[in-house]
């Protein structure tokens, strides 16, 4: 456990720094209305105007300082949807390229997003397990992929998603390194995921038995109900909906991990801010997860911080589990961070309640690399291999075959 829940996904750090000026130079047919200024922003207006979007990003047209604007509410079941058999494309990704020197292709989108308060309606996509045999699977699954170092997405809100995938996983967006300011992802009719019970996922022989086929939710390996991982800045957020990690979920974000290359935080020097920051968000959606599960972030990488938060949502989970942070690593920060919520370990086979708003934590003195808990824990319980055999078993054979799964598919590289 004391390895970064990130090292799976080291390949975004040689993304990061593979970003480069890859823009086509101009966009022949302008399909919207506006002139992409701050002051006359390009104009969304239907769903295919966002259909549109996604194709120039993932055409390699990064939209670098060219600013977009939602003029209403889009109901998106026109591309996508069970109804009509075809999944949401999301704006911009990391996509395998064998041609390529370090096997990857980055297209972020670099452009500043403003919803203008207007929500986005029935975003559907599904992957099984089976579709991520193909090498053109996009890794990350959202309503956008992959945010860049200058993307920004703000005043949106994101509706009734169903996200049922054995890749990553994001309300808003796969993978953030920019900025995501005041948004939401709702589900307020949602089923309870939340009252599955978790050995539902540990029991499953097969992969691809595993899904959710009933209701209005975020599923995935990892999943966040904002960004799956973030590397930026995502401030004044909130999720309203369930979200179900094999791996490990997060209300705003599975993993809040600091780029090595960005400095996108302001001078903080008092509080000596690092990069990858979420800040004053809030989660009420009920959160799942077989390894990690936090009511704002899964698991909080070295150099970043979670700052006034609230969790008001159910935490579940088999190993580690926070009412905010379900694991805390070696110089992280929470801060100012609070919680009304419920929080259940599967501690000595059973559920039990412990409210902690970290559910363990490097950088405390308890802590212990054996032990999933810690002793100062509300719950008082510590889990350890002799005590928790069965479910370390299955946790050390999960987490070895899904490393294997992830690099057989392309989606890792180490």
């Amino acid at each position: 456990m004391k390895k970064r829940f990130l090292s799976a996904f080291m390949v975004l750090v040689m993304c990061f720094a593979l970003l480069s000026a890859k823009k086509i130079a101009t966009m022949a047919n302008v399909w919207w209305s506006g002139e992409g200024t701050e002051q006359n922003p390009y104009q969304i207006k239907t769903a295919e105007d966002l259909k549109v979007l996604a194709d120039h990003v993932n055409a390699g047209y990064t939209c670098e300082n060219e600013y977009f604007k939602l003029m209403n509410d889009i109901d998106l079941s026109s591309v996508c949807g069970e109804d009509i058999g075809i999944s949401w494309t999301p704006i911009g990704n990391i996509m395998h390229d064998e041609n390529s020197e370090n096997g990857i292709e980055c297209k972020p989108f670099n452009g500043i997003f403003d919803g203008n308060d207007c929500t986005i309606k029935n975003l559907y996509i599904k992957l099984g397990y089976d579709d991520i045999d193909d090498d053109n699977v996009m890794p990350f699954q959202g309503l956008f992929g992959y945010v860049g170092l200058n993307g920004v997405i703000k005043n949106l809100t994101v509706e009734d998603s169903f996200i049922s995938v054995f890749v990553m996983a994001g309300g808003i967006a796969g993978v953030n390194v920019g900025k995501i300011e005041n948004c939401s992802n709702v589900n307020i009719a949602a089923c309870d995921m939340i009252d599955k019970k978790i050995s539902e996922i540990i029991d499953k022989e097969d992969y691809d038995e595993i899904e959710n086929n009933s209701c209005n939710a975020i599923f995935g390996l990892i999943a966040g109900g904002i960004a799956c991982i973030n590397e930026g800045i995502i401030e004044k957020c909130d999720n309203i909906a369930p979200i179900s990690g094999i791996f490990a979920s997060g209300g705003i974000a599975a993993v809040n991990a600091s780029s090595s290359i960005s400095s996108l935080i302001p001078d903080e020097s008092e509080l000596n801010f690092p990069e990858a920051s979420i800040i004053n968000c809030n989660n009420s959606g009920g959160i799942i997860a077989f390894i990690s599960a936090g009511g704002i972030v899964a698991a909080n990488d070295e150099n970043s911080t979670v700052k006034d938060c609230n969790n008001a949502g159910k935490v579940m989970s088999y190993a580690s589990g926070g009412a905010v942070v379900g694991a805390n690593q070696k110089n992280a920060l929470v801060i100012n961070c609070t919680n009304t919520g419920e929080v259940y370990r599967y501690i000595d086979d059973n559920w039990t309640i412990c409210d902690d708003i970290i559910g363990y934590d490097e950088n405390t003195e308890d802590y212990d690399d054996e032990c999933f808990q810690l002793e100062s824990n509300s719950c008082k319980k510590i889990l350890n291999a002799n005590k928790f055999s069965q479910v370390n078993v299955k946790k050390n054979l999960f987490k070895n075959n899904l490393k294997e799964i992830l690099k057989s598919k392309n989606l890792i590289l180490n």
